[in-house]
């Protein structure tokens, strides 16, 4: 009797582990039915997609691609990034799939500056350094403003004078204040001069690097200073490819034949995010959902990184920023007298007002006064107001950095100031500037 118990038993638990395991077999081919019909969904909502909100999925280019076969720009953890000394960059055009223009070219001059040399910094008789962002950096046929400059002032003090463009184009006062630390103490001039416009003052730091992401090249712009930074937190500065070459590009021109470079190169641009901030959806995305988002949010494209925001200075006072104090503190003590120039651009001379300013703007202006003791000159003080065409002082209605009469105009303001107010003295025995 107790040997059939024990057979009853191990007969219903046998009997009991077949029926726990067929119900888990079960439920376990319900839930691939019901991952394999979400699976189906999913694909089938991304073609609908695609189709409805293509542009979502395609960053569109407004024209021709413009790639780089050489870095434009170097990282340089110091500074940010640094141009390639005297060196042509070799420039492809690509149209349409094909490669339609060759062509070069040389931003900086042999010293890594933009602007011609003219002339020897050592042997002159006055010399200046000048620090800026693209405004000084625009040149026009190897002429910039700080070119123009040396010109007029040689003229009107009757002596040498040499002026030496350490502008970066996109540089924030942050870095034109780090770069002069470091060049008035390596250089002693007898003035430097900080030219600024408005935008600069809220800017932060940033570096450029050339990465690879993905397999794929990308020119990145970063607020952290690491020639690898986070695709997600850095935006596409330009297009570049090492394969790229003068070579490559006359043969794919010659040919009109498509290859991988090329290929490559418009994978880059539609991975890319551009200074705006529009970043094109991945279709093939694994980790985001298209159809939950828009069952649960309304909105397919809902928690994507479609838009990135480059942060700004978010304090009050540039007291507050360490690095900021430090290179003040290199720059008084270099011994070399300085300026703070505001250079007003298109928007402010068609106002007829110097600034227009946020009002976290004009609280750094301020704190700009305040930590460096210095006046900050003015252009329109020294210009005829209103002017008469604003306009022809810039490149085009869409694009405020100075044509040649508003490289001239910068040059005459500056060289005015100068002259009269005497933070230059006429040639002689002391040529030294009084840094007012």
């Amino acid at each position: 009797m107790g040997l059939w118990r024990v057979s009853q038993v191990e007969s219903l638990t046998v009997r009991g582990w077949k029926k726990a395991l067929f119900y888990l077999g079960l439920a376990g081919v319900i839930a691939l039915v019901f991952a394999c019909m979400a699976l189906v969904s999913e694909l089938v909502y991304r073609a609908y997609l695609y189709q409805k909100a293509q542009d979502r999925f395609v960053r569109k280019s407004p024209g021709p691609l413009t790639v780089y076969g050489e870095p434009f720009w170097i990282y340089d953890e110091q500074f940010g990034y640094r141009y390639p000394n005297g060196e042509p960059v070799p420039i492809a055009t690509i149209h349409e799939g094909r490669v339609v223009d060759c062509s070069e070219l040389r931003i900086a001059n042999r010293q890594g500056n933009i602007g011609d040399i003219i002339g020897e910094y050592e042997k002159a008789d006055v010399r200046i350094l000048v620090f800026g962002d693209s405004f000084t950096a625009t040149s026009h046929n190897g002429v910039t403003w700080p070119n123009i400059l040396q010109q007029k002032l040689t003229e009107r003090l009757g002596c040498v004078a040499h002026v030496v463009n350490f502008a970066r184009d996109g540089a924030g006062l942050l870095q034109m204040f780090d770069m002069a630390a470091a060049k008035m103490s390596e250089l002693k001039p007898d003035l430097a001069i900080i030219a600024f416009i408005t935008n600069d003052l809220q800017r932060i730091r940033f570096w450029r690097t050339v990465t690879k992401v993905d397999g794929i090249w990308r020119y990145l712009v970063s607020p952290f200073p690491t020639p690898d930074p986070d695709p997600l937190s850095s935006y596409d500065t330009a297009l570049y490819h090492p394969e790229a070459t003068r070579e490559w590009c006359r043969q794919m021109k010659e040919t009109g034949q498509r290859d991988r470079v090329i290929h490559e190169i418009e994978q880059a641009y539609q991975k890319g995010v551009s200074v705006g901030g529009t970043r094109a959806a991945d279709i093939l995305a694994l980790n985001h959902s298209y159809l939950l988002a828009a069952v649960r949010y309304r909105d397919p494209f809902y928690g994507l990184p479609g838009f990135f925001a480059f942060p700004v200075i978010a304090y009050e006072s540039y007291a507050e920023d360490a690095r900021f104090m430090r290179s003040l503190k290199i720059i008084e003590q270099s011994g070399a007298p300085y300026i703070l120039m505001h250079l007003a651009f298109y928007p402010e001379f068609k106002e007829g007002k110097e600034y227009i300013l946020t009002n976290a703007e004009e609280k750094l202006l301020q704190s700009l006064g305040t930590v460096t003791g210095k006046e900050i000159f003015e252009t329109t003080k020294r210009l005829n107001l209103p002017l008469s065409d604003p306009l022809q002082y810039v490149q085009s209605p869409d694009n405020y950095h100075p044509s040649l009469a508003g490289l001239n105009l910068y040059a005459d303001a500056i060289a005015e100031l100068l002259v009269r107010k005497r933070l230059l003295t006429q040639c002689g025995e002391n040529t030294r500037a009084s840094g007012r």
